[in-house]
């Protein structure tokens, strides 16, 4: 089964989907040989679910983003619609030397895919329905 890694930038009223395939990237090749493509679409919207839903129907997905502690809504969104979703904080995303000078939206969602594509976030965001609660890593809680 194909394997999609799905990162997103996700803004106010927007989000960046960059979407990686499982493909090795040579190199020789180009940075970018995992990357299938961007899109932009409003945020909660039925565009992103549609196209998030378009890749799992074709292979297993795998979907994270970077927030603070108030960047929820895309979370509940999507897992409401059937996708789970991963939350990476902001502040642990890990940019190479050459990707901390230059920050765009398509190189975070890129960057975010490229850290599933390696086997996932250990300190990813998990909600605790018994609780009513968010834990990030080991021992940071927010309360929803």
């Amino acid at each position: 089964m194909k394997e999609y890694y799905i990162g997103l930038d996700v803004h106010k009223d927007s989000v960046l989907m960059a979407v990686l395939d499982d493909r090795k990237v040579r190199s020789n090749g180009k940075a970018d040989d995992d990357v299938i493509g961007t899109w932009e679409a409003p945020t909660n919207s039925p565009q992103l679910v549609k196209a998030i839903k378009r890749y799992q129907e074709k292979g297993k997905i795998f979907v994270a983003y970077e927030a603070g502690c108030l960047g929820f809504d895309v979370y509940h969104f999507l897992e409401k619609q059937g996708i789970a979703c991963q939350i990476i904080p902001a502040n642990t995303v890990f940019r190479p030397g050459n990707e901390k000078k230059i920050k765009t939206d398509r190189r975070d969602a890129v960057l975010i895919g490229r850290m599933l594509k390696r086997g996932g976030y250990p300190y990813s965001v998990r909600r605790r329905k018994r609780f009513g609660t968010i834990s990030v890593g080991v021992g940071i809680w927010w309360t929803i």
